[in-house]
């Protein structure tokens, strides 16, 4: 996929625009929710971008380097919990939600969201460019 990290980081702000619009909006608004529906599928998509397209990439160039296929050990990992974690989020709350526990798992989500975003960029998308531009 050509240009598969801008697109890749595109979608990311997409992901977190939708978050805050969520916050905004409240959760407990039909627009909250709609906006918490759309992110969950821009989410999925992405993840689905990602193991089609950056992970085998990657796994290709791993081969040869010992680094880097650590980094992907520790990647795949955390992106296990955090798809079980935002599975859970999206389906409790998309139909329905609000009130103190939501805003605590929002948080979490948001937070796990942020964390795992910025780790990618700095680390797996710098790795693929890399990669990509010596082959």
């Amino acid at each position: 996929m050509k240009d598969l990290i801008r697109v890749l980081e595109n979608e990311h702000v997409a992901i977190m625009d939708m978050l805050n619009a969520v916050r905004r909006k409240g959760v407990h608004t039909v627009e909250g929710r709609n906006e918490l529906t759309e992110a969950s599928e821009l989410l999925c998509d992405h993840i689905k971008k990602e193991d089609e397209f950056l992970y085998p990439a990657l796994h290709k160039f791993s081969n040869s380097d010992a680094d880097l296929s650590e980094l992907l050990s520790g990647f795949e990992k955390d992106i296990k919990n955090l798809s079980s974690f935002c599975k859970k989020f999206f389906k409790k709350y998309s139909i329905s939600g609000g009130g103190i526990e939501f805003l605590s798992d929002f948080d979490k989500l948001y937070s796990l969201l942020s964390k795992r975003i910025h780790n990618e960029e700095l680390y797996l998308y710098t790795k693929y460019k890399e990669k990509e531009q010596m082959k």
